[in-house]
């Protein structure tokens, strides 16, 4: 974590931080209690991994990933991270 601006911390990358900021803007600062940061799961094979967001609320669970082309295009990112990336996502989704 480093500094944002003068006197506001860093909580991610770039885009995350605007992410929350845009998240309180829409839906209020009282609804980011509901919005967990890099949290915990469980992939297909039972290895540990996290979501960069995810929303719970009443029984839902929405997930999130902050990233741009740079990071899940297949031509620009290694063979290996794409099809890990795929299967972080395909393990979201098959725990709903």
């Amino acid at each position: 974590m480093g500094k944002k601006n003068n006197d506001e911390i860093r909580l991610g990358s770039i885009a995350e931080d605007l992410f929350i900021d845009i998240f309180s803007e829409v839906f209020g600062t009282e609804k980011t209690e509901n919005l967990f940061i890099q949290y915990p799961f469980v992939d297909i094979y039972g290895n540990s991994r996290f979501i960069d967001f995810a929303i719970k609320n009443e029984g839902e669970k929405i997930a999130l990933e902050i990233d741009g082309e740079t990071w899940h295009n297949p031509s620009k990112v290694s063979q290996d991270k794409y099809y890990d990336d795929l299967l972080n996502q395909n393990s979201m989704i098959f725990d709903n």
